[in-house]
């Protein structure tokens, strides 16, 4: 699973994403499920003047904690260019108990990188630990245009437990965005009544079913747009002709717009059925 990006900077990329548009999502109400595994919201705490030089290489260097600050988690540069490092801290009573810093491959970091604004506690069912991640973003420009992907890595940390307990767990995009010109001169820009740009979006969520027993059962909620209503990255979008006024719309893309139940299988996550082919929202 591991991958290795080519990074370039966009300067009107978006930030990496909020994903609030769905209800179930990361930075909704805490979440249990009948096992006892719990989604827990996390939020970024002030970076301090000494974590500068970390946020300057793209990383995020703030702690990220739950609003009781009994769990933080934050990233921060490995040995290499394709390695972060993801700390989880654990607190009681305003002191450490447990600490642990696990190593992921990630790709080139220079796109931005920060947590998963949550994490899943484990309950006794599942062993213990918690589930918490990293977004990595990847960026590229295009003539007139670019493109951004961000990609969750989850891991599962064993606070207490030898270190081959700990480890990579599942590996998704939740958020894709481009923005393709397709008006090369005055007779271009009347064939596309002026809207000279194809623009394709995606966005995910990832929750806690609340029905899951033992090992967290999650859920994945996509959703893919396209503006206009006929744009397609497999296809020169000026031999589609003159764009009616009709055209000129966001629409949906079903076959992106999804949802997956994974469970925990052998050490890792395992989608319930095949992904498809989602290329064009979620690679660069």
């Amino acid at each position: 699973m591991r991958r290795t990006w080519a990074w370039a900077v966009w300067m009107v990329l978006p930030p990496l994403p909020a994903l609030c548009w769905a209800a179930a999502d990361d930075a909704g109400a805490r979440l249990q499920d009948v096992s006892g595994n719990r989604l827990i919201p996390l939020a970024a705490a002030p970076a301090g003047a000494s974590d500068a030089a970390a946020g300057d290489q793209g990383f995020d260097p703030r702690w990220y904690c739950s609003a009781d600050q009994h769990w933080c988690v934050r990233v921060q540069p490995g040995d290499d260019e394709e390695q972060v490092v993801l700390i989880v801290r654990e607190r009681s009573a305003g002191r450490d108990i447990s600490r642990r810093a696990l190593a992921l491959a990630i790709g080139n970091a220079e796109g931005g990188l920060q947590p998963w604004p949550a994490l899943v506690e484990l309950g006794p069912a599942a062993g213990g630990g918690v589930l918490v991640g990293v977004d990595a973003q990847a960026s590229t420009m295009y003539s007139g245009g670019g493109a951004s992907v961000t990609e969750r890595v989850v891991a599962r940390v064993m606070l207490h437990a030898a270190d081959a307990d700990s480890g990579e767990v599942l590996r998704l995009p939740v958020q894709g965005h481009a923005s393709i010109r397709a008006c090369f001169s005055e007779r271009d820009m009347d064939l596309r009544a002026g809207a000279c740009h194809d623009e394709y979006g995606f966005d995910a969520a990832l929750s806690l079913d609340p029905a899951g027993e033992g090992m967290p059962v999650l859920r994945y909620q996509t959703h893919a747009h396209r503006f206009p209503a006929f744009a397609s990255r497999n296809q020169d979008s000026l031999a589609h002709g003159r764009v009616k006024t009709s055209e000129l719309r966001t629409v949906s893309d079903p076959a992106c717009s999804y949802q997956r139940v994974y469970r925990f299988q052998n050490g890792a996550y395992m989608a319930d059925q095949a992904l498809p082919d989602c290329s064009e929202f979620t690679e660069l």
